[in-house]
């Protein structure tokens, strides 16, 4: 068995894949090849579901990159099971704020830094809102993952937006005052 599971080569999905078959022989007798019991099983997305260009992106190694400091739309908790894994770049003091908006059913959010770990999680009920803010602590591409809870899903698309912002230069008060003559 041979599973080209798109998210583990995602350079083949969407793209023809040929099936080829070599038998060799020593050319001293006449030899036939016969091939039996071949199935070919091709999985596609459900119909259903709209097209998601972040597709595959259903796991923290498969995330897909985003833009950040923009909103993001067309984006797809479809069919049920799927789940949403996007990531970005943070430097290590940067203002990070996470914000899941438009929802079509039940969805959370987690926040995950560079080495997988998680760390903040928003799990409002129903439709509401789900926002994170996080201050980072190490520079690194940080994931955000989306899903629906207990497997909510809908052919509705929902809105996400991460913003970074560097910190802002404090103002040392104690600084002393430079100007001569006073």
């Amino acid at each position: 068995t041979i599973d080209l599971d798109p998210v583990e080569f995602p350079s083949l999905f969407g793209n023809p894949i040929k099936v080829r078959f070599r038998a060799t022989t020593d050319a001293s007798n006449f030899t036939s090849f016969y091939i039996d019991d071949l199935q070919l099983v091709v999985c596609v997305p459900d119909p259903s579901c709209p097209y998601d260009s972040h597709e595959p992106n259903n796991s923290f190694g498969a995330a897909a990159s985003i833009d950040v400091n923009i909103s993001h739309y067309a984006l797809y908790i479809c069919p049920a099971g799927d789940e949403d894994w996007y990531w970005f770049n943070a430097a290590a003091d940067d203002e990070i704020a996470v914000d899941l908006y438009n929802l079509p059913a039940d969805y959370d959010l987690e926040l995950y830094d560079p080495g997988g770990t998680m760390l903040v999680s928003s799990a409002s009920g129903g439709t509401a809102n789900e926002r994170i803010e996080y201050t980072a602590t190490q520079t690194g591409a940080y994931r955000v993952h989306v899903f629906g809870y207990n497997n909510a899903w809908s052919t509705t698309e929902y809105t996400l937006r991460v913003e970074v912002e560097e910190p802002a230069c404090p103002t040392d008060v104690n600084e002393p005052n430079n100007n001569f003559g006073q």
